[in-house]
């Protein structure tokens, strides 16, 4: 699924929170990778983006809607908007209009 949690344990490598989304505690990661990719022009960072955005598109989207799974079964654990989704789905959406 490649999904990404919201927080992982940095001395043991373990995720602590499994709940995958696009809104708060991971939506910069999505947006850095794009960024990183326009500014540097490293493919590297496209590559990543476009490995998690197909996890997202495959198990978030909920048209029109994102909504938060666990990242090991994609069952849904959140299905409450949240704004910070607002922020990154706009992220997505401007990947379409450039070289991304």
């Amino acid at each position: 699924m490649r999904l990404l949690g919201g927080h992982l344990d940095v001395r043991t490598g373990e995720w602590t929170h499994k709940d995958s989304g696009i809104g708060t505690s991971v939506d910069s990661y999505y947006e850095y990778l794009i960024k990183g990719h326009v500014m540097t022009g490293e493919y590297e960072y496209l590559v990543i983006f476009q490995q998690a955005y197909g996890a997202v598109k495959a198990s978030l989207s909920r048209h029109p809607w994102y909504v938060d799974v666990n990242m090991d079964t994609a069952n849904l654990v959140w299905p409450v908007y949240n704004r910070y989704t607002s922020t990154t789905s706009s992220c997505f959406t401007s990947t379409r209009y450039c070289k991304c």
